[in-house]
């Protein structure tokens, strides 16, 4: 191969690989970095991370560094929201935030001040 061929070459009898799978998990990590999201969008990326990596290893597509970085973000995002809700119910539990009059009690109001509406 000369200094001027692509390594990605997409000629005759070369099948293009896609990283669309690939990015698409890792766009999805990097959205549940917003509490708003939560838990939905870090699970699907996940999966879709998942179904990346065993599409990469049968030679399918492209992209492995950035399905195996949704996977980690997404992996750690979910510990890191588990242990907010943790957290917030353990607030909840010791008193430290109170029950407002809300129908939700004291844990609902606890997992809103940490931005996790979808679970309150």
């Amino acid at each position: 191969m000369s200094g001027y061929e692509s390594p990605y070459d997409t000629g005759p009898g070369v099948p293009y690989r896609s990283t669309t799978m690939a990015t698409v998990a890792f766009v999805l990590a990097l959205v549940t970095l917003l509490p708003v999201f939560g838990f939905a969008t870090g699970l699907a990326a996940f999966i879709v991370g998942l179904v990346a990596l065993s599409r990469i290893r049968r030679g399918e597509a492209a992209g492995r560094g950035r399905a195996i970085a949704a996977v980690v973000i997404s992996v750690v995002l979910f510990l890191l929201q588990v242990l907010l809700v943790i957290f917030a119910i353990g607030l909840a539990t010791f008193g430290v935030v109170q029950d407002n009059g809300n129908d939700g009690g004291t844990v609902s109001t606890a997992l809103l001040a940490f931005g996790l509406p979808l679970l309150g």
